[in-house]
């Protein structure tokens, strides 16, 4: 049969059912056709033909399945890879310098909002009760349970001194937490985890305890300050450990030996080893001042001699606040490189001085009482001259400073002419409550910054008020660290 005879039966309108019927059948898994479309087709041949383009159909139909597919597949792709772009981008905006610089910025911020006056305050308020909190609770102990003064102790010691690490690493003061007092710190605690049976470890650090370190109380002029955090820190490293071990010789806690015979009289008839204890005594202090000139002289001399902004206990009674002593020296030709084995030598005759009362209060009861509560009452005097003498003066020129601030900041207003009758006085009711509005003005609590204007300091000089000269006892306050 020819080909025009297949076209014309291909394009009959019976065919085209036919096929149409095919591709349905085709489309849903059907691979035969039906016993009645096959009778309906005219020859073998128009069959075989019908199902070839039947099939050519199809494959075009899933290759457009398929490049929609593909298309598909490549959109999202294409949509990751530029999601993927654009985060890389932002990453790279934020950069390490750029978190550093964002980091060091908020730092920045909350430093200079904890300048402010009100955080200040609040500041120094909670310190003021935490301190005084403090002081009741190691009333208690001390009264009460003196067998656990101990366990108080250790509590209070670590966060104490994480406080002042922080705030001294900040003003480059912490190389004067290498000093001897801190050093007489591990000592005790040594001696409550290491070695609570040796009674001549106990001993050793008894007399160091409540000999230079009690006697630091006096010479540094520390006060007790409860609103400040600073001072009661320096108070508690120096009086703290004396009343630790004192409640430890006269009231023996269990597990720790004090004498030779740890017996229901050890409190009494304990007897100290003079030449072992001041022998020791010696050592363990040449021993300290070795790794301290080590570690100030050779392993950090070098960073020390390039910042002369780190404050050391040598460099501090030698350059900024010298000491009495070196003065003398000095004024008699010592050179600079003569300050340390001077000051060396006056610690060392300081602690021999120190330690020899110990010798004494170790077998007396009320000789330790009266020397420790001789001690704490200066440190209390001290308290008293700090708030009285300089804190109030400093306080007075606050309130000066915000009066001023106040008086600058009141409208002036500019009389109107006018034919209405000028209005009423005020009565002298009225008259009698305006001294309470400056005196309401003086209670409140003042900002802490100082201002120097010209204008603040004209206003000062009007109001007819006196700032007060500075105390010669605030100079006496700042001659060290420890002078707290």
């Amino acid at each position: 049969m020819d080909s025009p005879s297949l076209n014309n039966s291909i394009d009959s309108p019976s065919m085209r059912d036919n096929w149409e019927e095919k591709n349905i059948a085709d489309l849903y898994g059907e691979s035969e056709f039906d016993a009645n479309e096959e009778e309906n087709g005219n020859t073998l041949l128009q069959t075989f033909a019908k199902r070839e383009v039947i099939k050519e159909l199809l494959r075009e139909q899933v290759k457009v399945v398929q490049n929609l597919k593909k298309a598909a597949s490549n959109t999202f792709v294409n949509q990751r890879e530029v999601m993927r772009k654009s985060f890389d981008a932002q990453r790279k905006k934020i950069s390490r310098d750029n978190i550093k610089r964002i980091l060091t910025a908020k730092k920045k911020q909350m430093e200079t909002k904890m300048q402010t006056p009100p955080f200040l305050r609040t500041q120094d308020k909670v310190a003021f009760t935490l301190g005084l909190i403090v002081l009741l609770i190691s009333e208690f102990v001390l009264l009460i349970y003196p067998q656990f003064m101990w366990m108080w102790y250790t509590f209070l010691l670590v966060p104490l001194l994480l406080a002042r690490y922080y705030v001294y690493s900040k003003s480059k003061f912490h190389y004067f937490m290498l000093d001897f007092c801190y050093f007489a710190q591990v000592m005790l605690l040594v001696y409550f985890f290491a070695v609570p049976h040796n009674h001549i470890w106990f001993q050793v650090v008894f007399c160091a305890t409540n000999g230079p370190l009690l006697a630091g109380v006096v010479m540094w002029r520390n006060s007790l300050v409860f609103h400040d955090l600073d001072k009661l820190t320096s108070v508690f490293i120096h009086l703290y450990p004396p009343l630790v071990t004192f409640c430890l010789r006269w009231f023996p806690s269990e597990g720790f030996h004090i004498c030779d015979d740890p017996g229901p009289q050890c409190p009494n008839n304990c007897s100290l080893n003079y030449f072992i204890v001041i022998s020791l005594i010696m050592v363990i202090y040449l021993l300290w001042q070795f790794m301290y000139l080590f570690k100030t002289e050779i392993v950090d001399g070098r960073k020390l001699r390039s910042d002369k902004q780190i404050m050391t206990s040598a460099r501090w009674m030698s350059e900024v606040r010298p000491h009495p002593i070196w003065k003398y020296f000095k004024k008699r030709g010592a050179k600079e490189n003569h300050a340390i084995p001077v000051l060396v030598g006056v610690q060392l005759l300081y602690t021999i001085a120190t330690v020899i009362p110990t010798l004494i209060v170790f077998n007396s009861f009320t000789l330790h009482v009266i020397y420790l509560s001789l001690v704490s009452l200066i440190c209390i005097w001290n308290g008293a001259n700090f708030y009285f003498d300089i804190f109030s003066e400093t306080y007075t020129k606050r309130l000066k400073v915000e009066l001023a601030g106040a008086v600058n900041s009141t409208p002036v207003t500019t009389p109107v002419m006018s034919s209405s009758p000028p209005p009423n006085p005020p009565s002298p009711s009225v008259q009698k409550k305006e001294p309470s509005v400056i005196k309401e003005i003086f209670v409140r609590d003042p900002p802490v910054e100082i201002i120097h204007d010209s204008d603040s300091k004209k206003i000062i000089e009007d109001s007819n008020f006196e700032l007060p000269q500075e105390s010669a006892s605030e100079e006496i306050e700042e001659n060290h660290p420890h002078a707290e």
